[in-house]
């Protein structure tokens, strides 16, 4: 095989470089952070409605009102219903940082609304 048929059988692959598919790492912090906080706001929502129901107005000396719980189960459950809407709406799109956003600011955020509400009994 002579010099001339081995460089034509040879084909040039263009060069491309890795960091032009890279995702972006602002990108993925900035939505990481979008999610976290849209979870706790969500969270803190939710807990400010237990909060509102259950407050006790009166005087030391008379008997505690009782818990109060329909309500703010109702809107518990709708904050948490939005909350899953917007999770499957990242994980449809392919956001994924905002998907693990989402999921560590629910943790953190209940268990912060855990504690105060341990705290608080």
């Amino acid at each position: 095989m002579s010099e001339d048929e081995r460089s034509s059988d040879q084909t040039v692959l263009p060069y491309r470089s890795g960091r032009d598919d890279a995702p972006s790492q602002p990108k993925f912090i900035l939505m990481l952070i979008g999610g976290f906080t849209t979870s706790s706001v969500f969270v803190a929502v939710s807990g400010c409605a237990w909060i509102l129901c259950n407050i006790n107005l009166n005087p030391p000396t008379t008997r505690p009102s009782p818990l109060i719980w329909k309500e703010p189960l109702f809107a518990s459950v709708v904050i948490l219903m939005l909350l899953a809407g917007v999770g499957v709406w990242a994980h449809c799109t392919g956001k994924r940082a905002m998907l693990l956003g989402l999921l560590i600011g629910f943790g953190v955020s209940t268990l912060l609304e855990g504690i105060c509400f341990a705290g608080s009994r």
